[in-house]
């Protein structure tokens, strides 16, 4: 019972930290340029089913979607750093390359699978 008052207390100190933090978020919201288009958000959160007139959820959403792409980007560029290193060992200095290989495994870390079209021709 002690246990449960100590929680009760801690969630409703942190409330109001909690309500702060969404506040600030707001505000950052007002000022954010998303590179996502604003258009672009609208459409694909319609075409999923899901009506959102408040710019800041769109926004809320259009960062999100960044940061998810940022997220994989990021992942596939470390693929592409280990391939590059294993590879540097039996040739000599090569240029940074991304492949969809790279993307693929980055993708796959995240849950997402992505297959080759049947008509693409392997060299």
């Amino acid at each position: 019972v002690h246990g449960e008052l100590l929680s009760q207390r801690e969630t409703m100190a942190a409330q109001p930290e909690a309500e702060e933090s969404v506040e600030d978020l707001l505000k950052v919201l007002e000022s954010y340029v998303p590179t996502i288009p604003p258009e672009v958000t609208a459409h694909y959160l319609d075409e999923a089913g899901c009506s959102a007139p408040d710019l800041r959820v769109q926004q809320l959403t259009a960062l999100a979607a960044e940061k998810f792409i940022s997220d994989i980007a990021n992942a596939a560029l470390q693929y592409a750093k280990i391939r590059k290193a294993a590879s540097q060992k039996t040739q000599k200095k090569k240029a940074l390359v991304l492949s969809t290989d790279d993307l693929q495994a980055a993708m796959r870390d995240a849950g997402l699978t992505m297959s080759k079209p049947p008509y693409h021709v392997q060299p």
